[in-house]
């Protein structure tokens, strides 16, 4: 579910929690989660597995199905804003294309090509498809784009290029799937730093 439907999601498990009386306390105990995580699902922080909804719903006990009423409209309209991360050609360079927050960003990269960025995207996928351990994708990656584009200010490739990359779902192997990659990026980018000053 993107935020929105997220934030549906919440809506849609307090308003049932609440027409039956129930406290967040009573739903955490009955379906087997801590509170929090019934709050944080309710404010539309948390994105819960199917097996999570499965055990919400028989906890309410009410068809999954109805834990996503309204939610549609809401998923398809954010459709059309487009996720992860796009590269597209300019007469400069690429503009590098991503979600931040519920903005759309860009990053422009002088002097770079499609081709480039696709050699550089490559070295990230496939240091996570090969499994060596997602700091050093996350190392291999910021190296290459270092080498590849040694005019540009490091920081920025750190921030908007490797760190959107990373947080792109499309780009992890099917293995990292349940894998929340904006906390995952928190560790993974602390180990990665410390690699990346020692070379």
């Amino acid at each position: 579910m993107d935020d929105s439907g997220q934030l549906s999601f919440g809506k849609n498990v307090r308003r049932i929690r609440e027409s039956i009386g129930q406290t967040q306390e009573g739903l955490a105990a009955e379906s087997g989660f801590d509170r929090s995580y019934i709050g944080g699902i309710e404010r539309g922080e948390r994105n819960p597995s199917l097996s999570a909804i499965l055990r919400l719903a028989s906890a309410l006990r009410v068809p999954p199905a109805r834990l996503f009423s309204e939610i549609s409209e809401v998923s398809y309209a954010a459709s059309d804003i487009p996720t992860g991360v796009r590269a597209v050609e300019t007469t400069d360079g690429l503009d590098i294309r991503f979600r931040y927050d519920r903005h759309d960003a860009r990053y422009s990269l002088y002097g770079a090509t499609l081709q480039q960025y696709e050699a550089v995207l490559k070295v990230l996928r496939d240091s996570l498809a090969r499994g060596r351990g997602r700091s050093n994708a996350v190392v291999d990656m910021f190296l290459a784009a270092v080498r590849t584009w040694s005019h540009a200010n490091p920081s920025d490739l750190w921030t908007f290029l490797v760190n959107r990359t990373y947080c792109d779902r499309a780009n992890h192997p099917a293995s990292n799937s349940r894998l929340n990659l904006e906390q995952s990026w928190k560790r993974t980018s602390g180990w990665a730093l410390e690699r990346i000053l020692v070379e």
